[in-house]
């Protein structure tokens, strides 16, 4: 669930859970864990670029990130390249 007033408390957000997408039934391995790396992928993108590039219910409030911290990532990658 995502805490707007503290996002970096927040969890990983996986799955809609009004789209039906998982049920207790399902099993962790075959699901959790694949959706948990596709996640990290997009998060660690997120650092990089300041923007949160996944698909999905509500990733603006996700993306918001702090304009500061996203200008200090862009000038880093520009010295890097």
């Amino acid at each position: 669930m995502f805490d707007s007033e503290n996002p970096r408390q927040s969890g990983l957000c996986l799955f809609d859970p009004d789209g039906h997408e998982w049920s207790d039934a399902d099993l962790i391995a075959e699901t959790t864990i694949g959706w948990a790396s596709e996640w990290l992928h997009y998060y660690e993108l997120w650092h990089v670029s300041g923007e949160w590039l996944a698909p999905g219910v509500g990733y603006e409030s996700v993306a918001q990130m702090n304009q500061t911290e996203a200008e200090i990532v862009r000038e880093v990658i520009a010295d890097v390249h």
